[in-house]
Parts: C-alpha cells; sequence; structure tokens
C-alpha cells in the first residue's frame, strides 16, 4: 500500500494498493470507513495521487483496457469520471485545489506532445503551454487555485522548473490583461531591449535572441 496524499485534517487518506488479483487499485481510507476502491477504467492499474481538503474530491490515473492513461476525477456522488484530453489518447491528473473544483496535470494533444493542463467541470480542460518546448506537466496547484507549479521543456531542449498563474496562462501575455495580441509584442520588446528579467522566456540565465524566439513562438501559438 502506498498513501500519496491527504484531506486537510488528515481525516482522509488517498493512494493505491494491489488487491487479491494482483491489480494496483485506487482507494480512499478514512477511520469510519477503511479503504474504498474507488473503480477504474477497464485496466489493471489505476492510482489516485491527490485529494481536496475535505476529502470529497480525488484525483489521479487509471488505464483503460487497451494500456492508455487517463485523469480521473471521483467523488463519493459521481465515482470516477474520465475528464478527458487535449485530443491525443492519455491524460494524468496530478493535483486538485482545496475545494476540488480545479484539476491539473498533463495529456496528449493531436501532435503526441506531452502538455500541461487545467481543468474544470464548466470549462473543460485547458492547455497551458510551454517554455517553447514539446512538452510539459503541471503537477501541483496553489490551495485557490490561482497559481499553477510543474516542469516544461524549452526550444533549446532544457527541462526548467515552471509556474503558470490564472493571470497569465500565457506566457506570451506580457501585459497581464488575458489575451495574446499585438500590445504583448510592444511589451515584450520594451523588457528585451531593456534587458529586464521580464523578456526571460528560454529557462536560460541572460536575455539573449533565444528569448526573444521563444516569446514570437509562444505569441504566434498563444501557447498551444
Amino acid at each position: 500500500n502506498i498513501a500519496e496524499s491527504a484531506s486537510w485534517d488528515g481525516s482522509t487518506i488517498v493512494g493505491y494498493s494491489r488487491d487479491s488479483a494482483n491489480s494496483t487499485r485506487a482507494f480512499r481510507w478514512t477511520a469510519a470507513h477503511g479503504a474504498e476502491d474507488l473503480g477504474s477504467f477497464g485496466g489493471t492499474l489505476t492510482v489516485a495521487i491527490d485529494v481536496s481538503d475535505d476529502g470529497e474530491v480525488v484525483v489521479g490515473r487509471s488505464r483503460t483496457a487497451g494500456g492508455l492513461w487517463r485523469a480521473f476525477v471521483w467523488t463519493p456522488d459521481t465515482g470516477m469520471l474520465d475528464i478527458g484530453t487535449l485530443g491525443g489518447d492519455s491524460a494524468i491528473a496530478w493535483g486538485v485545489s482545496a475545494d476540488g473544483t480545479i484539476v491539473v496535470g498533463n495529456s496528449v494533444d493531436p501532435q503526441g506532445r506531452w502538455r500541461p493542463f487545467r481543468w474544470t467541470a464548466s470549462s473543460g480542460m485547458s492547455n497551458l503551454g510551454t517554455l517553447g518546448g514539446s512538452d510539459g506537466a503541471a503537477v501541483a496547484v496553489s490551495d485557490d487555485g490561482t497559481v499553477i507549479v510543474g516542469i516544461s521543456d524549452t526550444s533549446s531542449g532544457r527541462f526548467r522548473a515552471t509556474r503558470w498563474s490564472s493571470r497569465r496562462v500565457c506566457a506570451a501575455d506580457i501585459n497581464l490583461d488575458g489575451n495574446v495580441d499585438i500590445p504583448d509584442i510592444f511589451a515584450y520588446l520594451s523588457a528585451w531591449f531593456g534587458s529586464s528579467l521580464a523578456a526571460e522566456m528560454d529557462g536560460i540565465s541572460g536575455i539573449t535572441e533565444a528569448d526573444l524566439f521563444t516569446f514570437l513562438h509562444l505569441w504566434f501559438t498563444e501557447c498551444t
């Protein structure tokens, strides 16, 4: 048995355990009810990774009968729900906000890249973008859901610790107005020519042409 996370007061614990058939099953444990099997998507490997503060929302990953990872959200009322993908065939949920409404993780897109995502029931799954590279993952989220952290590769192929915020979902939104548009180009060029830290884009120390190229890539693609 492996415990992965606990509710705010420690009364609910989630993780995964082997069953009598030697399958790995996700569980939710409380002193009153013991370990509860959360189900699966048909495969033999399911892992609960995080839980909301009140212990009512559990997130993680489960394999399908075909061997693909799918991200899930589980509640006592709904059971295990597949929250979809970014257009590819796989997804993993790594974290959930305190109130259980915001889920973060990574998912395969139509080009086969693993991309970081933010999910809510009302908006679905959103691609958070990367630092100019192909792949990334969102692995944790703040209690209020406004700050997401994880990893992303840069245009030079280096993986870097990454932070996303609800005000700047895309790193190309330099002026923080919620849009990726022409004013962001002027704001970035001002920062770049002034060697401001705001112009750092590729995860390598120093403001160089590589930062400019990374910004332009993010701007033209809107971080998709």
